[in-house]
């Protein structure tokens, strides 16, 4: 009788799965082709979030598919997730590179691997219909709600047109520039263009079928994801209730809340973070050769998403060897890992002549990079925080929890943490567990890489959902020690901070959520018109229209003390950086006014973009010369054409 079941299961299922992909193919050739469906928010939106949750789904069966037989579990689908996401991204890297990255491709490819993996997405389907929970403790029910209005708060950050400086610079403007190119373009000046970035090539695929809302989207679902990949991670070390709060107190963090860091990529770093510890405790549920294969190839597309992952993987290592693994299985790791960063190594070398860029300059001799940039960058790196002194160290996990603040040039490490997690952390140590060793472990070689490196809050989320399980574990530890009724007040005193939290201000002196339903709501609901909305939130926007509607389509432009390009649809020049270190390294190699207008004449400028206001800012950085010879250019060679919002629009004299 249970066969019989379980066959009209798998049946019904199919039928399910079928009619998912057949509806979902028509309404992406509808929004390739509809004008309403290009015009109107909501039709956008919903289309955007079924090619998302179909992609992370698709990602999810190829990812059991390679993890082999074995009965269907968080732990199971979580990093089968994580794997699906670096085989399609790995994928994606191979179609932009051999110049075939067109939407209709990756649904193709989508597609086929969904036929691929159909039983497992089946297998997916049935597990959650069997496994959603029935009934909720009245703690719980308050977590959840608090989870369900962090999200929302989320979700509108995401459904408004980007404004976050990062994502205008590369996170989206990459995906962008690829999707109209088609393949991997250049982007000269662009550091971070040629840094290795596969969180950008997961953005490029949904870019490529659902544009820069699909993108957007598809961030929020791996929030979601990293949310579940948290709360089962929890689960393992701690109760049900114990799991929720410890999700909680990460998704309601003010930091992941901040419409700044949409479409970061440390969110997904955060996601294969949790994967990765899911795997080191999952025992003989991967076995043999696999579970290490698996562990590499996480580990290498880790590295692949930023360097900054170097900390974990060092951390994940030394957690191994503390398990005592056989040295083949761990070779066998670190050669998969070799092999999935292997790919940006290979195209480093090809497109910029430094495989490890901008790494290792004194070694590798790469293009628009010498070791006076390096120095530069590790430099404004290593200015973030406060302070590089011993006693700043000691006071580090102090101050980290409550003294951050958003803005102040980074020396309050740009963005805000309760400090709950470091309150719960004492309470792990009530009892000893070999998985709970392993996760502080890596939680703790990652924060000592994070306090020696760049000390930007965000590159601390993986290290905040480690601690995230340990407070799981502490939960319960408290439970066990000190009963139910103690923990019921402990849980309603974290439910208070974590409301605090929410009103806690920004960087404009606004509460937290205000924003999402005060500033974002409006062009969300379709209130607001889009070019409004970006020209009071953005201060770049107003000059970029100017330039699409006026300037030749195909003259390149030279921003200067500017880089934030994604709403100008002409090729331009920019540096990565506000500090314009690429353009003020050529005026220092230059010398003269003659010789620096010779290099712009042999570049094929016309046209220039100054940002005055951020001039202001950066330009006291650089020697008075160098400057000078900047601000004589400019005076004497260049007549301006257009201004506004303290940008200037010049064009080279004839």
């Amino acid at each position: 009788m249970t066969a019989q079941k379980d066959d009209v299961m798998r049946k019904l299922w199919t039928i399910i799965f079928g009619a998912w992909s057949i509806i979902l193919w028509l309404v992406f050739i509808l929004s390739q082709a509809h004008p309403f469906l290009k015009q109107n928010n909501l039709p956008i939106f919903v289309i955007a979030i079924l090619v998302g949750a179909g992609f992370l789904v698709i990602a999810s069966g190829v990812g059991l598919k390679i993890l082999g037989k074995g009965e269907i579990r968080e732990t199971r689908i979580v990093i089968g997730t994580s794997v699906g996401l670096a085989i399609i991204g790995l994928m994606i890297l191979a179609l932009a590179s051999a110049g075939l990255l067109y939407g209709i491709a990756t649904g193709l490819l989508l597609g086929l691997l969904a036929l691929i993996a159909r039983h497992e997405i089946i297998d997916i389907g049935k597990f959650v219909a069997k496994r959603l929970p029935r009934e909720f403790h009245i703690l719980e029910v308050l977590f959840l709600g608090m989870l369900a209005f962090a999200l929302s708060i989320t979700l509108i950050n995401c459904l408004a047109p980007l404004t976050a400086n990062d994502a205008l610079v590369y996170h989206i403007n990459l995906p962008k520039t690829y999707c109209r190119f088609h393949h991997l373009e250049k982007l000269p000046f662009n550091v971070y263009a040629n840094m290795p970035h596969n969180g950008e090539i997961l953005y490029t695929a949904t870019y490529s079928i659902t544009g820069e809302v699909g993108s957007r989207v598809f961030y929020f679902l791996l929030i979601v994801a990293t949310a579940f990949a948290l709360y089962t991670s929890a689960r393992r070390c701690g109760g049900k209730t114990a799991a929720l709060v410890a999700t909680s107190i990460l998704i309601v963090e003010p930091l992941l809340i901040d419409n700044r860091i949409v479409c970061n990529v440390d969110i997904l770093l955060t996601l294969f973070t949790l994967a990765v510890v899911l795997v080191l405790m999952s025992g003989k549920e991967i076995a043999g050769n696999r579970k290490f294969f698996v562990l590499g190839l996480l580990l290498g597309f880790m590295l692949g998403i930023k360097y900054s992952a170097a900390g974990m993987l060092i951390g994940i290592i030394i957690a191994v060897l503390y398990d005592r693994v056989n040295l083949k299985h761990l070779g066998i790791a670190i050669l998969v890992t070799f092999l999935a960063f292997m790919p940006w190594m290979v195209k480093n070398q090809l497109y910029i002549g430094n495989p490890l860029y901008p790494l290792l300059e004194r070694i590798f001799d790469g293009k628009n990079w010498d070791n006076v940039q390096a120095a530069q960058l590790m430099n404004w790196q290593r200015s973030m925080g406060m302070g590089r002194g011993i006693g700043d160290y000691l006071m580090l996990p102090f101050n980290v929890f409550t003294r951050g603040k958003p803005g102040l040039n980074y020396t309050r490490f740009d963005g805000t943490i309760n400090p709950l997690l470091l309150v719960l952390l004492p309470l792990v140590f009530l009892k000893r567990d070999r998985n709970m060793t392993k996760v502080l472990i890596v939680a703790l070689v990652g924060f000592v890489f994070w306090m020696i490196t760049s000390q930007q809050l965000r590159f601390l989320l993986p290290v905040l959902a480690l601690l995230g399980i340990a407070a799981s574990y502490a939960l319960e530890n408290l439970r066990t020690y000190f009963g139910k009724k103690f923990l019921a007040i402990v849980l309603l005193l974290i439910f208070a901070v974590e409301i605090s939290g929410m009103i806690l201000p920004d960087q404009y002196g606004k509460p937290v959520a205000s924003g999402a339903f005060c500033d974002r709501l409006p062009i969300v609901a379709g209130l607001e018109q889009k070019q409004a909305y970006l020209a009071r939130t953005t201060q770049e926007y107003e000059m970029m229209e100017y330039i699409n509607k006026n300037l030749p389509p195909n003259e390149p432009i030279l921003l200067i003390w500017e880089n934030r390009g994604y709403y100008l649809d002409r090729p331009y020049f920019a540096d990565s950086f506000f500090e314009a270190s690429t353009l003020m390294r050529t005026v220092e190699r230059s010398g003269s006014v003659e010789n620096f207008e010779r290099w712009i004449r042999s570049m094929g400028f016309r046209y220039f973009l100054v940002n005055n206001l951020l001039g202001q800012v950066f330009a006291p950085r650089y020697k008075a010369p160098a400057i000078n010879l900047l601000k004589e250019f400019i005076t004497k060679r260049l007549e301006p054409i257009h201004r506004s919002n303290r940008i200037t629009l010049y064009k080279l004299k004839d």
